[in-house]
């Protein structure tokens, strides 16, 4: 977490600097200017969460500062220092709906409690965000299953995801179908604690790959997987053999949970995602007859059919 200390007082900036136990309230760095315009510098080219700033200072006051990197960090947290006569800012203060106000000269210990609720906020809005990022990229998940969504769905479920339709142009959907375990006494319940936890080991091996990915639980027992490009790696320049190790390294991470497996075509575009849902979707038909937790391209699945002979028939 980043904080930034803008006073033009240096020794008020020192005291501060010694004085509070900074890495134990999870400031990870501490930016600090002798200015308003130092402080939207230093904005500019880092991230801030936390702004501890003097209301009166030379150039640019902390209020117009404290706006301006509001434009930029709309969720970051102000706490002004205020002498006794920057009373008349206060009303302009009040209107950056700062966290607290805190009186020159500055006690450490109010100042110690103020950034501690400072920085308990910043947690909550991170959480909340993660919460609504995730809720959304499930979202779009599930939506890409269906026959193509409508340009407008797909435009508010991939910015509301985070990702772009430049994501989606190599692309390739892999479906986990689980059973309930022997001591499943609900199957419902063990289907949803099942999902939970691979769906945590699932997403953890792939990460620590690097590889960029959606999932979601579908239908009470089945973990859907779509793998993404990156603007320098498209899904097509991994080969067939690196699928199924890692599909291979999955499974052997959940083997205590009965599943299939089965890996979608390549597709170009996120309309057609559910084309290689389909593929995957009818193939893990066909791996009840290859045993539990088996691995298989949809492409491999038996083309050939069968005919009846004529006399055959006739008899």
């Amino acid at each position: 977490m980043n904080l930034l200390l803008v006073d033009d007082e240096f020794h008020v900036r020192k005291k501060l600097m010694q004085k509070i136990d900074w890495k134990a309230l999870g400031i990870d760095r501490l930016l600090e200017a002798g200015d308003g315009d130092q402080g939207y510098e230093l904005a500019v080219n880092e991230p801030i969460d936390i702004i501890i700033s003097d209301i009166r200072m030379p150039r640019m006051d902390g209020i117009e500062m404290a706006a301006k990197i509001r434009e930029l960090y709309p969720d970051c947290v102000i706490l002004f220092l205020s002498g006794y006569s920057d009373k008349e800012y206060l009303r302009s203060a009040i209107s950056m709906q700062a966290l607290q106000y805190i009186d020159k000269p500055v006690d450490t210990g109010a100042l110690q409690e103020a950034l501690s609720q400072a920085v308990s906020y910043c947690n909550e809005i991170r959480y909340s965000r993660k919460f609504v990022r995730e809720a959304n990229r499930k979202r779009l998940a599930r939506l890409l299953l269906s026959s193509p969504p409508s340009n407008g769905q797909l435009a508010v479920a991939l910015s509301e995801s985070g990702h772009t339709y430049e994501d989606f142009r190599d692309s390739l959907t892999v479906i986990f179908q689980f059973l309930p375990g022997p001591d499943a006494s609900d199957e419902k319940l063990g289907f949803h604690d099942t999902l939970e936890q691979c769906q945590e080991m699932i997403s953890e091996i792939i990460r620590n790959k690097h590889l960029p990915f959606l999932i979601t639980d579908y239908r009470e027992n089945h973990l859907i997987l779509h793998f993404l490009s990156t603007p320098d790696r498209m899904v097509s320049s991994f080969s067939r053999a690196f699928w199924e190790n890692l599909m291979r390294e999955i499974s052997e991470k959940t083997a205590a949970y009965p599943h299939f497996v089965s890996i979608g075509p390549i597709v170009s575009s996120p309309e057609e995602i559910y084309r290689s849902y389909n593929a995957a979707a009818i193939n893990l038909q066909t791996l009840f007859y290859t045993g539990i937790n088996s691995i298989s391209f949809a492409d491999e699945m038996p083309t050939d059919s069968y005919s009846m002979s004529q006399e055959l028939l006739d008899a």
